[in-house]
């Protein structure tokens, strides 16, 4: 007959006695925060999956937030595109009426006065800042987009932000698309090979230009008027050969070229640039038409983000949290575990000389 000894039925009963109070601490814990998976070695392969479900959470909210980012660039810059085509509506109704023959030349001198303040209307748009940066100077957005006489000081640069896994779109129209009807707005709007690079300029072209200016400079005389009168594809032919897409046209070149003719009494030329003007007004809706597209291209991600968060939140909240019901009845079960155990181990650990002599 073997005979156990005190020391090991005290070691076995302490032993009894930890293990039923570790896994009550363990069930209590989670109960305390209502979470299956305390430590990884609790569940390897779910604990995987919930931190990958919780970076995925993280990614999708800084989507949502380059999301709103998007709509509000995308809202101010339609915005802009709006009040620019009512400046050139009222400019077109002023050509119309003033390329007749039925106003004179004192008329027509005081409506010039108008479009100089429709030009620095639309000079003020195109300079407009969304917080401190400006939203039609390309990568510039801490520099103007244009100078007091039009002249474009930023670049060709897109920004385009991650809206969605790997898609990105462009949020912003830079000044040579919006203020130089050349280009073509499919192009630079939606090719995603032209965002955010620059055209260079070849350095013999630049020299050229420099050299031409220079002699048309050197062949003025003290009466030749400031503007240039001259028709519209000889004024740009220049310019549109040496940097081909921007040399199309110029809106605050042709306001002042339609300022001047109203003040040198020039119907014809009021009558050329009616058509200019047209051209104009007609680019902008296509490009507010292109602006509305990429608008409900981001509501459309935003949409699909909300959906995917619920549909994981959920699927990660059957890995991850705990099941109310079970968890309190295995609370129970295990607290009377441990109350049998504690009585268990009294009646041996409280053994008296005679219990042995039996």
């Amino acid at each position: 007959m073997t005979r156990v000894s005190e020391n090991s039925s005290k070691h076995s009963i302490d032993f009894a006695i930890g293990k039923t109070k570790q896994k009550l601490e363990d069930l209590q814990m989670r109960g305390a925060n209502m979470k299956n998976i305390q430590k990884p070695s609790d569940d390897p392969i779910g604990n995987t999956e919930v931190l990958f479900l919780k970076s995925r959470k993280s990614d999708n909210d800084q989507f949502l937030k380059n999301s709103a980012y998007a709509k509000t660039q995308l809202e101010f810059t339609e915005n802009a595109l709006a009040d620019l085509e009512d400046i050139l509506l009222n400019a077109k109704e002023i050509a119309i009426a003033q390329a007749s023959g039925v106003y004179n030349e004192d008329i027509r001198r005081n409506v010039a006065e108008e479009i100089s303040q429709l030009r620095l209307q639309a000079l003020s748009i195109a300079n407009r800042r969304l917080g401190n940066r400006y939203i039609f100077s390309g990568h510039k957005t801490l520099n103007k987009a244009f100078d007091e006489k039009g002249n474009y000081l930023g670049d060709d640069g897109k920004i385009t932000v991650e809206i969605a896994k790997d898609y990105f779109i462009p949020v912003n129209l830079n000044g040579l698309e919006v203020f130089y009807g050349g280009i073509d707005a499919n192009e630079t709007l939606f090719d995603p090979a032209s965002f955010g690079k620059k055209k260079v300029q070849e350095s013999e072209q630049i020299d050229q230009v420099d050299s031409v200016e220079r002699s048309l400079a050197s062949q003025k005389t003290e009466n030749e008027p400031e503007y240039d009168f001259r028709p519209y594809e000889e004024r740009y032919e220049l310019q549109e050969r040496m940097y081909p897409g921007k040399g199309k046209a110029n809106m605050f070149s042709d306001l002042k070229s339609f300022e001047n003719a109203l003040a040198t009494n020039n119907p014809d030329l009021v009558q050329d640039l009616l058509e200019k003007l047209d051209d104009y007004y007609n680019y902008l809706v296509k490009m507010r038409t292109k602006i509305g597209s990429l608008y409900n291209s981001v509501s459309t991600s935003q949409s699909q983000l909300d959906r995917d968060i619920i549909s994981q939140e959920a699927y990660r909240s059957r890995i991850e949290d705990a099941d109310v019901a079970e968890l309190f009845t295995d609370i129970n079960k295990q607290q009377t575990v441990l109350n049998a155990t504690y009585r268990t181990s009294s009646k041996l650990l409280n053994n008296r000389l005679i219990d042995f002599l039996r």
